[in-house]
């Protein structure tokens, strides 16, 4: 008996689409890259290791890391986001989605209700349009220039959704590689955007997908990166300019060399000093190997060649003072020096004890039975 299930249909549910036929001669449509590019051969191989590693865990929802994604694939985009975009992160801190559009629609179930607007740039990924009607909110763009969003046109759309009673919940934005004018906001402009932003307690979605596409030149912080409400700076620009470090990295003008020679000279001591250079990368681009493969240096100096009795010692106190005394990113987790690790472990394992892992006490517990040992460790 035929039956027709249309009449379910929502009110508003979209046309069918058509059947796919084939691509056009020049596609535009997609963000397809050059199929000779794709290392399908290194692909297939780092596939086939992680297969025969950790295989097993497929059969696990979660692959036993938990419902944010594989722990060493989360730990690698933490590194990655520290070194590329200066974001100080934690696996703990990163979900793996399929894509940017389902961490949307994630953003989108948090923040958005039928009625709510978006601020995204006048010229923007369709992608997230459709996403934010879907959920019955609306969008508002905002002009742009060849540097990205321009801060006085934001400031005038939120100040026109006021007015018109309109809920504004958070600015969407692809600041690094715009989609579609490529444009690269620089740091001076993201820093109004942010300025204006945290005036009014205004979430910004960062969409990052294309920053791996600048041909020259570093890539720009990210937003979070720039936030100073408890986030390390580690920009060279705004380091410089916010005179919070000292200038050991950046272009030459802010003293990028200087790190790069002190770098040299950790190498030369460590490793040249030492015979434990490697001359050189081999065909896989891998560091050559020589007969003394790891190398240690150790260089003491006597203060009282330099200064007054004392002065030395006292001035190392006052400068460790001050680095404990910095505001750290997460008050639960107060700037340390070199040491405090280790003295904080020291009094809490005198205070508390030697924690043992719950799997070598039941081991400890099994030996002295079969030996009719007393066992104290209960």
């Amino acid at each position: 008996m035929p039956f027709d299930i249309s009449q379910s249909f929502r009110s508003n549910a979209p046309a069918p689409a058509t059947a796919w036929k084939a691509f056009p001669t020049y596609n535009f449509v997609g963000g397809n890259i050059d199929g000779d590019t794709v290392p399908a051969g290194p692909l297939a191989d780092a596939v086939s290791a992680a297969l025969k590693a950790e295989g097993n865990t497929l059969a696990t929802y979660g692959m036993t890391s938990g419902p944010q994604g594989y722990l060493p694939f989360r730990e690698a985009i933490a590194n990655m986001l520290q070194r590329r975009t200066q974001m100080a992160t934690t696996p703990d801190q990163v979900l793996v989605t399929s894509g940017s559009l389902q961490a949307m629609d994630l953003v989108n179930a948090l923040f958005l209700e039928p009625g709510d607007i978006v601020i995204v740039e006048q010229a923007c990924y369709g992608g997230a349009l459709t996403r934010i009607r879907g959920m019955g909110a609306d969008y508002v763009g905002v002009e742009l220039d060849d540097d990205g969003m321009i801060p006085a046109k934001l400031e005038a759309a939120l100040g026109a959704c006021k007015a018109a009673g309109q809920r504004v919940k958070y600015l969407y934005l692809i600041p690094t590689v715009q989609n579609p004018t490529a444009s690269v906001m620089s740091v001076e402009r993201r820093r109004e955007i942010l300025s204006i932003a945290k005036a009014r307690d205004l979430a910004i979605f960062e969409d990052d997908c294309y920053a791996d596409l600048i041909f020259e030149g570093g890539r720009p912080p990210a937003f979070r990166a720039l936030d100073e409400d408890g986030q390390s700076t580690t920009n060279a620009d705004i380091a410089h300019a916010a005179r919070r470090q000292l200038p050991l990295g950046g272009d030459r003008e802010r003293g990028g060399h200087k790190g790069y020679g002190l770098g040299t000279m950790v190498e030369i001591l460590c490793a040249v000093l030492t015979g434990a250079w490697a001359d050189g990368v081999d065909d896989e681009g891998r560091p050559k190997h020589t007969d003394y493969d790891v190398g240690h240096f150790f260089f003491a100096i006597d203060p009282s060649l330099v200064r007054a009795d004392g002065e030395f010692e006292d001035d190392m106190d006052r400068m460790m003072d001050m680095l404990r005394a910095t505001p750290p990113a997460d008050p639960s987790k107060p700037v340390m020096v070199a040491g405090d690790p280790e003295v904080r472990e020291t009094e809490e394992r005198t205070r508390l004890g030697i924690p043992v892992a719950d799997m070598l006490i039941e081991e400890t517990r099994a030996v002295a039975e079969e030996c009719g040992a007393e066992f104290l460790l209960a």
